[in-house]
């Protein structure tokens, strides 16, 4: 019998969106390899068929949507902004941390085309480690990957990880601000983020680049956010999806502003529709490694371009193989020990009274 509400979806058993992230993440790095490990000049198919998306920016925003349903669920039920804030932390960070240190202290020396006394007398590779720990991201090292087919970048997929941060502080703001009180107050800001974009006087100062890769993230963060905070009464259904790719067909010769917006509005909630399918939830997943998948993914891939001369097929077998190794490692060695940590702090009870609970 399929699902009929988000709450019951969301209820342990009832969703495989561990498996969802897993298949975004992996996405991802096929995408990224038409710009990273293209010999041939081939052009990515989903763009292709969509003329508008790629596979990466829709999985993007699948990550976005789900995560939005997800941590608003988590701190309207919990309603405790430390619980919050250190789950947020010990999920994001300790990963994070340890790819940037080992990129920079010795993935950067070995690859480099400078001396190693070079490398280091640079400030680049500290500020790379510290301030993409401060969310002020950088994607160059000193002489590393700067003759690959994609120079400049040693790890582009790490700019979504500053804006998954941004949705993650505004959250606690609300609720002190008791914003989440209030279904129709807090349902009007989500409402706002989404459509702020197809407003005349806030649309002529986004630049084209930036629609597509922030504004839209942003959007479907806040989808994810109504759905959570609506959970008994949003239905998980295809006609949702098939109603936006619908809104999207009708809108988008007159309208493509917000048509831009209803068609990652459809991926999303396809996604979470085919997260509750018996089949989909019968697939147990033991770890959930689309964090590290989607970290170290771009690096492998820009390895793999500068040290092996393969053609794109063989490049993005290879770079998912060495991406699910990295994945698994991050999440036995550091992120399920991280949340260990995290569970045992919060049982502290002077923790507990630092903010009021429900």
């Amino acid at each position: 019998m399929p699902l009929k509400t988000v709450a019951n979806l969301l209820q342990r058993g009832n969703n495989n969106l561990d498996l969802i992230r897993i298949g975004a993440a992996l996405m991802v790095i096929w995408s990224h390899a038409y710009a990273i490990n293209n010999i041939a000049k081939l052009t990515e198919p989903v763009s292709s068929f969509t003329g508008k998306e790629t596979g990466g920016s829709i999985a993007v925003y699948i990550f976005f949507f789900i995560s939005g349903m997800l941590v608003t669920n988590s701190l309207l039920t919990k309603k405790n902004i430390v619980d919050f804030i250190l789950a947020r932390i010990f999920r994001v960070i300790p990963a994070l941390a340890f790819l940037l240190i080992i990129t920079a202290l010795i993935i950067g020396p070995f690859v480099t085309s400078l001396t190693i006394s070079e490398y280091f007398s640079s400030p680049q590779w500290h500020r790379y480690i510290t301030k993409n720990l401060l969310m002020d991201t950088q994607f160059s090292l000193p002489g590393v990957f700067e003759h690959n087919s994609y120079p400049g970048s040693v790890n582009g997929s790490l700019w979504t990880i500053r804006y998954e941060v941004i949705c993650y502080l505004i959250l606690p703001l609300l609720l002190l601000m008791r914003v989440t009180n209030n279904k129709i107050i807090s349902t009007s800001l989500c409402l706002f983020v989404i459509f702020a974009p197809t407003i005349e006087i806030i649309k002529n100062h986004i630049p084209l680049y930036n629609f597509f890769y922030i504004v839209v993230v942003f959007s479907c963060f806040a989808l994810g956010g109504i759905y959570a905070i609506h959970k008994h009464l949003i239905r998980v259904s295809l006609l949702i999806p098939m109603f936006f790719l619908l809104l999207h067909l009708i809108t988008e010769r007159h309208y493509p502003s917000i048509s831009k917006l209803f068609l990652p509005f459809f991926f999303c909630t396809i996604a979470l529709w085919f997260s509750s399918l018996n089949l989909v939830k019968n697939l147990h997943i033991k770890y959930d490694i689309s964090y590290g998948v989607y970290l170290w993914g771009f690096l492998i891939q820009q390895l793999i371009s500068k040290f092996l001369n393969m053609n794109i097929y063989l490049s993005q077998i290879l770079a998912i193989l060495l991406a699910i190794v990295a994945g698994y490692l991050s999440s036995k060695f550091l992120e399920i020990p991280a949340l260990k940590l995290y569970k045992k702090i919060m049982k502290h009870s002077w923790i507990m009274r630092l903010t009021p609970q429900k």
